[in-house]
């Protein structure tokens, strides 16, 4: 069985050398193709060629990042806070210009307290795009997996009255969009002018049963961070586009 995905695998590795491409190596994974019936010569020889990348790597220093380059190593406490002030979100709310994204699970916390400051955000012509998970799915089963203290039942009922609050903001004052996706984030995003030259955003990791007050908290500016800042940036609008839009979405 996988006769003749050995012997292309054998056939393209000789053909490499012969070209003064590198040895193939002993690894158990150049046999994969065969393990699994592939006989494509085009896709045996993609996987020898990663597999060649891989090993050319191995030994190779590792690429320091730019600010190692600048700073030299830095502590990751430099730049990570264990906890996240919401007053200070509402603050940043408070002064957006243009946008502000909010992204996460279902954010029961938040939505809440940060009512106020949304209902005033749109007052003034900012718009507001809020990513939450869908009410059934995937991402809530998996929600309730990662809680410490919160069953699907309980995640369902947040969910339901963060909607609810959100419906009614919308009814109020143009410019909130909602949507839904079945899938869990994994990271809580707050998102301040991101398409201004001052736009900032504040990002907190997801923890698996996790002290919800200890969970690494970052800031990236676009002047400050750019790459990273686009990197966060183009997560975001990725997964928004391939949300659904809440029925109620004005």
């Amino acid at each position: 069985m996988g006769g003749g995905s050995s012997a292309a695998t054998a056939d393209l590795d000789r053909a490499r050398r012969a070209e003064g491409g590198p040895a193939a190596s002993a690894s158990p994974l150049r046999n994969l193709p065969a393990a699994f019936q592939v006989h494509d010569e085009q896709q045996v020889r993609v996987w020898l060629e990663a597999l060649d990348r891989v090993e050319g790597d191995r030994g190779a220093p590792r690429r320091r990042s730019r600010s190692e380059q600048e700073f030299g190593p830095v502590s990751a406490t430099r730049f990570c806070v264990g906890r996240q002030y919401v007053h200070e979100i509402a603050g940043r709310i408070g002064q957006a210009r243009e946008d502000v994204w909010l992204w996460g699970a279902i954010l029961p916390m938040y939505l809440p307290f940060l009512r106020p400051y949304i209902h005033r955000a749109l007052t003034r012509g900012v718009l507001v795009r809020v990513l939450l998970i869908t009410r059934a799915g995937a991402a809530m089963t998996m929600a309730a997996f990662r809680s410490a203290d919160s069953d699907i039942g309980h995640l369902q009922e947040a969910l339901h009255n963060n909607l609810d609050t959100l419906h009614r903001l919308g009814a109020e004052r143009p410019g909130l969009h909602l949507r839904l996706i079945d899938y869990l984030p994994p990271y809580t995003l707050y998102a301040y002018d991101p398409g201004l030259p001052n736009g900032r955003m504040n990002l907190r990791l997801m923890s698996f049963h996790g002290d919800y007050d200890v969970r690494p908290t970052f800031s990236v500016e676009r002047t400050r961070d750019g790459d990273w800042f686009d990197y966060f940036y183009e997560r975001f609008t990725l997964v928004w586009h391939n949300a659904r839009s809440d029925p109620q979405d004005r």
